[in-house]
């Protein structure tokens, strides 16, 4: 079979080296798993690989590709991949990401695969613009893994709720336990019904920080994300416990990055409630959280001076039902910063933390920066 970017953009002027790369890179583009094209700035296929003839539409010929008048999303739509609707949306998608009002697009789409539904990952990043100005586009069919994505879901859901409705039972019955008969009976009769509606609660609680664990398995509804909506919210959900500690909190300019706002959040109330809940006991809380842009990724660090981390467990902590202190009587499940390493990973960061016993605690973790980054804001947001 002919190769399908050679023809479109291989250069006779080309030096013999230059044209032995390209000749690595257009076999390397060949072979990929996933149906990759070269879009111009109009949305128009300039250079495909085969894997995206076959999982596009195979409909596509030269005679349609250089057709002025239709951009790639339209033209899946001709060949009914997906409808009008969709079609619109990666249509506007490509004219952002051209403008630079966009730095990428990553959904999951429905798609017409022969008489069925399926799913495609449809992913649109910007080229280099001194070398080109176009979008690379690229389709993974991910039939397969949602719907193995939302059976796993459906058993979460219904094992869980299995599970909770007895727990519910159990501690209904031995608070009441507790109300009527608390006094009454000897101390130690006390003691173990005090014991067993803790263990409940904080069985309940594990079920529930467990679902929200399974969760992450997937893939992110990637969109722009406006870290300081996210972190006001965070603070704003986080004000008694900030006021009742008496912790001043500081942020500092926030980017705008490309990620899921729910895990984003989810994120920094894990980071700032654990700053909260271990602080030092001899002196006022201080929490700063903070963002620098490195070279190809962002760093975010969230810092406090609480009660420390000693060496041996700064690693352990982001393991699952990890605690520093599981009778410490703070609470928690030990699954918070497993669940934070969880959601940095699957967006293609890190996450360690910098501490001393008693000296407090600096957590840093990276995102990958967009390919088109917005301006830094400089307004930072008051101390709480």
């Amino acid at each position: 079979m002919r190769s399908l970017i050679s023809d479109a953009l291989l250069d006779e002027n080309m030096s013999a080296t230059s044209r032995s790369w390209f000749t690595i890179f257009d076999a390397v583009f060949r072979a990929l798993p996933a149906g990759v094209a070269l879009l111009d700035a109009g949305g128009r296929v300039v250079a495909r690989n085969e894997e995206w003839d076959s999982i596009v539409g195979g409909g596509f010929d030269d005679h349609i590709l250089t057709n002025p008048a239709l951009c790639y999303a339209k033209l899946a739509g001709t060949l009914k991949l997906w409808g009008h609707e969709q079609a619109e949306n990666v249509s506007g998608a490509i004219r952002d990401i051209v403008s630079g009002t966009a730095s990428n697009f990553c959904q999951e789409v429905p798609v017409q695969i022969g008489d069925t539904v399926g799913w495609h990952r449809v992913s649109l990043v910007p080229l280099d613009r001194t070398s080109f100005d176009g979008v690379v586009a690229m389709h993974v069919d991910v039939t397969q893994e949602r719907q193995l994505r939302e059976e796993m879901q459906r058993f979460i859901h219904i094992a869980s709720h299995d599970l909770q409705e007895p727990l519910r039972t159990i501690a209904s019955y031995l608070q009441l336990l507790e109300r009527r008969y608390k006094g009454q009976l000897d101390d130690d009769a006390d003691i173990f019904i005090t014991y067993a509606v803790d263990g409940a609660k904080r069985l309940s609680a594990l079920i529930r920080d467990l679902l929200t664990y399974s969760r992450l398995t997937g893939h992110a509804q990637v969109e722009p994300s406006d870290l300081r909506v996210c972190l006001n919210e965070v603070l704003h959900g986080l004000e008694a416990s900030a006021v009742e500690a008496g912790a001043e909190i500081t942020v500092g300019p926030m980017p705008e990055v490309m990620f899921d706002p729910v895990q984003m959040t989810s994120l920094f109330q894990n980071l700032i409630g654990n700053a909260i809940k271990y602080r030092h006991p001899d002196r006022p809380l201080r929490i700063s959280v903070t963002a620098e842009r490195r070279a190809t990724y962002w760093e975010f660090v969230v810092a406090d001076n609480g009660i420390g981390i000693p060496p041996e467990f700064q690693t352990k902590i982001f393991e699952m039902f990890q605690r520093l202190n599981p009778r410490d009587g703070l609470g928690g499940t030990g699954i918070g910063l497993a669940i934070a390493k969880r959601i940095i990973e699957q967006a293609g960061g890190r996450i360690n933390v910098l501490s001393e016993e008693n000296g407090g605690s600096s957590f840093h973790f990276t995102l990958p920066a967009p390919l088109l980054d917005k301006p830094l804001d400089r307004a930072a947001q008051d101390p709480q």
